[in-house]
C-alpha cells in the first residue's frame, strides 16, 4: 500500500543516516540526510492521518455522526496542516451533507462548529465557496424557525470566513 512505501522510505532514509552517521569522514551532508528523513517522516504521518481521516468521514453518514463530527473538529483544532489534510480529504462536502441533510439539530451544530474549525486555512474556505456552502450558511442564519443555537455557530462559520 502507499502508507507502506511511506514507511519504508522512511526506514530507508533514517538507515541511510544512521550509516553516514557512524562514518569518521561524510561523503554526504548530513543536514541533507536529516531533511531527507524529515520530509519522508512527514509524508508518511500525512498519509497516515488522511486514512483516518476518511474513516471518520465514511462514517459521519451512519449511527456515529455525532461523535465523527466531534473527532473532526478536535483534529481541525490541533493545526492547520491538518486542516488542509481534512479539505483534500473532502470534508467540506461531507459537512455540508450534514448540515443539508435530515439529522437533527445537535449534528447540524456540531456540523457547523466542524465547518467553522476547518475553514481556518484558505483552502477550507475556497472549498466551502466552490461548494455553494456561504448559501447554506445564510439560508441558516435567515431561517428563524431554526434554533438559536445553531445560528449562533452559523455566525460563526460566517466570522471565521470573512475575518483576515
Amino acid at each position: 500500500s502507499e502508507i507502506q512505501l511511506a514507511q519504508d522510505n522512511v526506514l530507508f532514509s533514517c538507515d541511510n543516516l544512521a550509516a553516514e552517521t557512524a562514518r569518521d569522514n561524510h561523503k554526504v551532508d548530513l543536514a541533507h540526510l536529516v531533511t531527507s528523513a524529515g520530509s519522508a517522516f512527514s509524508a508518511a504521518v500525512d498519509l497516515m492521518v488522511a486514512a483516518e481521516m476518511a474513516s471518520c468521514l465514511d462514517r459521519i453518514s451512519g449511527e456515529d455522526c455525532e461523535a465523527s463530527l466531534s473527532c473532526l473538529t478536535e483534529l481541525a483544532l490541533t493545526s492547520n496542516n491538518l486542516c488542509r489534510l481534512m479539505v483534500k480529504q473532502g470534508v467540506v462536502c461531507a459537512l455540508l451533507r450534514v448540515l443539508k441533510g435530515s439529522g437533527g439539530t445537535v449534528q447540524r451544530i456540531l456540523g457547523l462548529r466542524a465547518l467553522g474549525c476547518v475553514c481556518c486555512v484558505a483552502e477550507g474556505i475556497r472549498e466551502l465557496v466552490v461548494m455553494d456552502g456561504m448559501d447554506v450558511i445564510v439560508d441558516i442564519l435567515g431561517d428563524e424557525n431554526k434554533p438559536e443555537d445553531e445560528r449562533r455557530e452559523a455566525v460563526g462559520v460566517l466570522a471565521q470566513v470573512t475575518s483576515p
